[in-house]
């Protein structure tokens, strides 16, 4: 199937996900192209992603997200100043680069130890008085998966 949910609004592409389900459990296999990641996310038993026409990763949507590292602490702030007061505080926690969205005022770590982080950067911030307005706690999505494998710096293939 050719993107099949393209220009559906949510609750076609849940009717069309929920038919596709309907038919691999009935013992068929369904290629499925699309550039919706969320998408290939719930649906794929298995997934190839490409570039410039070639396979650059495939695997099981998990195992994808594995490839690319850990857990990611998203946080939300009220205005610039508590997002550039909340980013040297966070900073040692990071294990990797940190995406600081200035427009959003959202900041992004990557973790390690995933729930004793989470502690550990909510006490950082408490102790300066610092509150952000949303915290999560998340694994990485297809699309950080695709976007890391697509930059101008990543030419290596991930096969998992």
């Amino acid at each position: 199937m050719d993107e099949p949910t393209t220009g559906l609004d949510p609750n076609g592409r849940r009717e069309v996900w929920t038919a596709l389900r309907e038919v691999v459990a009935q013992g068929a296999t369904i290629l499925l192209t699309t550039q919706y990641l969320e998408e290939a996310d719930r649906l794929a038993d298995h997934i190839a992603m490409l570039k410039a026409g070639r396979v650059i990763a495939q695997g099981s949507p998990e195992a994808l997200k594995a490839a690319l590292g850990g857990d990611w602490i998203d946080m939300v702030f009220t205005d610039a100043t508590a997002l550039a007061a909340a980013t040297p505080q966070v900073q040692p926690f990071a294990v990797g680069a940190i995406n600081v969205d200035t427009e959003n005022y959202r900041l992004s770590i990557p973790v390690a130890q995933r729930t004793k982080t989470l502690i550990n950067v909510i006490n950082a911030l408490v102790a300066q008085g610092i509150e952000p307005a949303d915290i999560s706690l998340r694994r990485p999505t297809l699309d950080e998966v695709f976007l890391h494998l697509t930059s101008a710096e990543t030419d290596a293939e991930v096969v998992a």
